[in-house]
């Protein structure tokens, strides 16, 4: 039956959904017609375009209809992107990168459409994420080249865009706030709690602050302070701190939701202890107020400090990698506030988004060069 593997081409692991798409296109003609259906499903739609592209033969018409929808979205969620000022404030950057990370994927997934069974035009759109300018242009020239410039040339348009214009924000935060997606309608609310500018009509706020996703809801009526003032925080203010975290700047605004919902929150009293040296390390902690200091006891005399973390830093994260004992104690020194992920969290984080390792892999090169220089230092014998 391929009802299972079909169902498994919206599963939360990537890995999962990838060997679901292999199964099927292993299948082949018999799984074609549920998988082109599976297309029109959100929560099936990535793994579905993964198995039709697969496919020894995949079907032309329908990944080109496919393909002119995906473009259409891309197009129009470009045009309301150009027109927010991230510069206003941090929530209408949230917003905006939300729009542009939108547009981006339904680039991505036209132009992977349009590619199918070229090897060429799919190893450019594999480059068009590379950092080196360069090789994304030659990237782009290759799909220009590829056909369907009808649909190939709007996209790259979408993917070559600079900075937004900034021309109207306030319509456009008022378009995205009848969007058909929550999440993006829940951006647009708590940029629009944000103005002091009121166009966008009491019909449009009334109907978001009904909307039956209490996300869109809450995100419209901004509880207002600084983090450190607010006794818990919303998920959306967790969201908003989180893009500083070095950790995880690079990441999309949806990916930070999904840490962001992950996450556990706690308060400790000054001179709490976090966590012992020796004890296993079952949880990584952002610090979101406060100060912490990493003390080692050597076993004769006090205890040393190595370091102290503070806001927007993260410690406790080698313990979780390498599944040894910790090395060192977590101690607060004053009131403490954290966001913390535990052991199965951060595992999930690190494999379902690939951008979340590579960020652990430059903070981990930070805490080298940090060891070695204190090992270094006079002071340090």
């Amino acid at each position: 039956s391929i009802e299972p593997l079909v169902a498994a081409l919206g599963d939360r692991d990537p890995v999962v959904r990838d060997v679901a798409a292999a199964a099927l296109v292993r299948v082949g003609i018999p799984a074609q017609q549920a998988v082109i259906e599976a297309l029109s499903l959100p929560a099936l739609e990535a793994g579905a375009l993964t198995a039709l592209i697969g496919l020894a033969d995949p079907p032309s018409p329908a990944l080109h209809a496919y393909a002119e929808r995906q473009a259409t979205q891309a197009v129009r969620y470009h045009k309301l992107w150009e027109r927010l000022d991230p510069r206003r404030d941090e929530r209408v950057a949230l917003l905006a990168d939300a729009v542009r990370h939108r547009a981006l994927l339904h680039a991505l997934r036209g132009l992977r459409a349009v590619a199918a069974g070229r090897a060429e035009a799919a190893m450019a759109i594999d480059n068009l994420s590379s950092r080196d300018g360069q090789q994304r242009a030659n990237a782009l020239e290759t799909l220009e080249a590829s056909g369907e410039p009808d649909i190939v040339r709007p996209l790259l348009a979408v993917w070559d865009a600079g900075q937004p214009r900034g021309v109207d924000t306030v319509s456009a935060i008022g378009a995205i706030l009848g969007d058909d997606d929550p999440w993006l309608r829940a951006c647009a609310a708590l940029a629009a709690g944000g103005l002091s500018d009121r166009r966008l009509g009491s019909d449009l706020l009334d109907r978001a602050r009904s909307d039956p996703d209490p996300l869109v809801r809450e995100a419209l009526s901004p509880r207002g302070g600084d983090v450190e003032t607010l006794s818990t925080l919303s998920l959306l203010e967790r969201i908003l701190f989180l893009r500083k975290v070095p950790l995880f700047v690079d990441l999309s605004p949806g990916d930070l939701r999904h840490i962001a919902e992950a996450a556990s929150e706690h308060v400790y009293p000054d001179g709490e202890v976090i966590a012992e040296q020796g004890e296993a390390g079952d949880e990584m902690h952002i610090v979101v107020e406060g100060e912490i200091r990493v003390m080692v006891d050597a076993g004769e005399g006090p205890s040393r400090e190595l370091a102290r973390r503070t806001k927007g830093e993260n410690v406790g994260e080698m313990a979780l990698l390498t599944g040894e004992s910790r090395m060192a104690s977590l101690v607060c020194t004053g009131p403490v506030r954290t966001l913390s992920l535990d052991r199965k969290r951060f595992e999930r984080i690190l494999r379902e988004r690939p951008d979340v390792g590579l960020a652990v892999m430059r903070v981990l090169s930070d805490r080298l060069r940090e060891s070695d220089s204190r090992s270094r230092s006079p002071a340090s014998g």
